[in-house]
């Protein structure tokens, strides 16, 4: 079988979240030691908070720690540290991380960039700085990348030369 260059992210794999579950009831009778996910036998533990009640959690059967969310790899269930993958969002690179985060914030807009009716004008002028924040943020990634100087060391060595 030939080696595969693709290698999934955490969001591609089948996952189990804690926090669904409890959300959807199964955790509402009494206290519960392991559930079957796959026909496959998870431990689950229990912690008190400080503010009452219990939080239930997963026990990762590979490395035996508390987890909220498992992801089933090759027929195996694993926390996110154990399956060695990360989220799409880690695979990216500086510049395009800086883009990603801008085209969020520009999503909160209206298309043509202006103020949605429900937001506040305080709210729409800080989202304007940060897109432009992750804007310059891209620009100074990119040159970095091409090693090309940034517009800080342009300004010295025309202070400098004269020009």
């Amino acid at each position: 079988m030939p080696f595969s260059a693709y290698r999934p992210h955490l969001e591609d794999l089948p996952s189990v979240d804690i926090r669904r579950l409890k959300a959807k009831g199964m955790f509402s009778v009494g206290q519960i030691e392991a559930l079957e996910v796959d026909s496959k036998r998870i431990k689950l533990s229990t912690t008190k908070p400080k503010y009452g009640g219990i939080r239930y959690w997963f026990v990762c059967p590979q490395c035996l720690t508390r987890r909220v969310c498992l992801y089933r790899l090759r027929g195996h269930w694993k926390c996110r540290e154990c399956t060695g993958l990360q989220y799409r969002s880690q695979a990216y690179d500086k510049q395009s991380q800086a883009l990603l985060q801008k085209a969020r914030l520009e999503a909160k807009l209206e298309s043509d960039g202006s103020k949605p009716k429900w937001m506040r004008w305080p709210t729409y002028y800080r989202l304007l700085e940060e897109i432009e924040y992750y804007q310059d943020l891209a620009d100074q990634r990119f040159l970095e990348s091409r090693k090309m100087p940034t517009m800080e060391k342009v300004k010295r060595i025309i202070k400098r030369t004269g020009y």
